[in-house]
């Protein structure tokens, strides 16, 4: 049998398009991305939002799935959920401002984590409490920052472990201004899976199967040359 016309094998043409089909194959299947899930923040609290007032004078938003600001005189509040992160902030001087259970009553909101499909209840996550007071609070600042029973200083960035898919915590924010200063109090709740499910990316045996695919083409191509060159002697 004689290799009697280049880029044969075997009487056959060698079919190089399938080759490079597989080998695209080969890497679209190692490497496409899987899709990541979300974890969610919902205040599920009833009433549930900002309120900040000056002896009568209230501002209250309440948490919606919108983006909500309130303001009143002197006195703002806002609040925005946004999947698996949450902020609100309020406005204050000689007065208070805290989270509240309704547009009169200051309270701590009931904050769930929630968990898609491919992030089932049980699911750890991590949470991160950031929270911010410009200008640093003076001594006629009263301040309190609790999740659940654990008190937290302001202008930190903790990250709180030991929860999972499915709990709820109490968050209680509590601003007291004495004088006629002007003080930003603003929280960021941020929560991520410790054992999320990460994009894929092309990874070391895509890249070896590439390369190995690469090199039988090099020297099956070598060899169609060289039988071009130097026919293969006759075989009985």
């Amino acid at each position: 049998m004689i290799f009697s016309e280049a880029g044969s094998f075997g009487g056959h043409r060698f079919p190089w398009s399938l080759l490079a089909l597989v080998g695209v194959a080969v890497v679209f299947l190692l490497a496409s991305p899987a899709a990541r899930a979300a974890i969610i923040l919902a205040d599920t609290g009833a009433g549930d939002g900002v309120l900040a007032c000056v002896s009568e004078q209230c501002a209250y938003t309440p948490a919606t799935e919108n983006p909500a600001k309130a303001s009143n005189g002197d006195v703002e509040s806002a609040m925005n959920q946004n999947g698996s992160f949450i902020r609100f902030a309020f406005t204050v001087s000689g007065g208070t401002g805290s989270t509240g259970t309704s547009p009169t009553v200051a309270g701590a909101l009931l904050i769930t984590i929630l968990g898609s499909a491919s992030e089932p209840v049980g699911t750890p996550v991590s949470l991160q409490l950031n929270t911010f007071v410009t200008p640093d609070p003076g001594p006629d600042v009263t301040i309190i920052n609790f999740l659940n029973n654990t008190e937290y200083d302001v202008n930190t960035g903790p990250v709180i472990n030991g929860l999972r898919v499915g709990d709820s915590f109490g968050y209680w924010a509590y601003v007291s201004v004495l004088s006629n200063t002007s003080y930003i109090y603003q929280v960021d709740l941020t929560v991520q899976g410790t054992e999320l499910t990460t994009i894929r990316e092309p990874g070391i045996l895509a890249l070896l199967m590439t390369a190995s695919l690469a090199l039988a083409v090099i020297v099956l191509c070598r060899g169609t040359k060289r039988e071009k060159f130097f026919p293969a002697p006759l075989q009985e």
